[in-house]
């Protein structure tokens, strides 16, 4: 079976082996016979008004090591590539882990768009992106998401921490992997002033309510077109513990993993949510849950299939590139 997929991504040269991203490029380029692999800063329109790219190709071999992987794209010189030929394109970007200017990741999300105008498929469609770019997304799902205000001003989170019973979290409206984060126990802890002036110099804040099951963990639940990704009744999914005093549990931030349970509870969040997600063509998705809330939608770049794969000992990715070329409907 031939397939003519690319995969865009922050910059090729940060790729790292045991990302999802760089086992989706193996993986794909083992089902297809080769996929290019591209950047933000290498998209463009021509002088005929063609969207391309400047792309490095990988083309296996399929069993390749993430650092192989990695390597076998460095050795790569870039090709122009025509996206408007492609059966279709990934977006594994991520503007909150970035180093470049905003102005490129909104270029590309741009010309992502245009792309998926013009008839090729685009997974996460970018206007569904758009629309989950922030945190604030959470709150198109009320019913499973902690009490929760944004704002730019001070006082409201001070009314807001007088609101709840026990402590609180503040971080930015955008952001990932723990940055900007903080744990509030009181309307009168000394840091929230300064804490929260200091988020606001980055826009606006997200104020929750702190789940006191945190203390245990969140699970991380990767969702394909709205339902958990699963195989031979394993779900793709996985816990993240806080490690030492620190309150987060995400990896970035000296968490570790373990082994998750998909119970009732967690299946119920996923059925919440998943419709939505669904709707907004965003179709592959990962969910942070603490407790019966889910406190994060990741819908740039959502990771984790390795750590699923390592407990669950069953391959996921396989099951989510036979999701891919059914959606892309490349089985004919």
């Amino acid at each position: 079976m031939t397939a003519r997929l690319a995969v865009l991504v922050n910059d090729v040269d940060d790729l790292e082996p045991g990302q999802t991203t760089t086992r989706l490029v193996r993986d794909l380029a083992g089902r297809y016979g080769r996929v290019d692999v591209t950047d933000v800063a290498r998209l463009g329109l021509d002088d005929g008004a063609r969207i391309v790219a400047r792309a490095r190709r990988y083309a296996g071999p399929a069993d390749a090591s993430g650092e192989q992987v990695i390597e076998g794209l460095r050795s790569q010189t870039d090709e122009l590539v025509e996206l408007e030929d492609l059966d279709g394109l990934l977006l594994r970007t991520n503007p909150g882990r970035a180093d470049q200017p905003t102005g490129l990741h909104d270029g590309a999300l741009g010309l992502a768009t245009l792309l998926a105008e013009r008839g090729v498929p685009v997974l996460n469609h970018p206007l569904g992106l758009l629309r989950a770019a922030s945190k604030l997304y959470l709150s198109r799902f009320p019913a499973v998401s902690p009490r929760m205000a944004v704002t730019h001003a001070v006082a409201d989170v001070l009314e807001f921490a007088r609101g709840v019973d026990g402590p609180i979290v503040v971080k930015p409206l955008r952001g990932s992997g723990g940055d900007g984060v903080f744990l509030l126990r009181s309307p009168d802890d000394c840091n929230l002033r300064q804490i929260t002036e200091m988020l606001f110099q980055r826009g606006f804040a997200i104020v929750q309510e702190y789940l006191p099951e945190a203390a245990d963990g969140d699970t991380r639940v990767l969702l394909v077109e709205g339902h958990i990704l699963e195989v031979d009744g394993h779900s793709c999914a996985f816990r993240r513990v806080p490690g030492g005093s620190d309150f987060r549990s995400n990896l970035y931030a000296g968490g570790r993993a373990a082994a998750a349970v998909v119970g009732p509870e967690i299946r119920a969040i996923a059925a919440a949510v998943g419709p939505g997600l669904a709707a907004d063509g965003i179709y592959l998705a990962g969910i942070d849950i603490i407790g019966t809330k889910v406190i994060e939608i990741n819908v740039w770049s959502p990771g984790g299939l390795n750590m699923a794969e390592s407990f669950e000992g069953v391959d996921f990715s396989s099951a989510l590139i036979d999701a891919i070329e059914k959606k892309l409907d490349l089985r004919g």
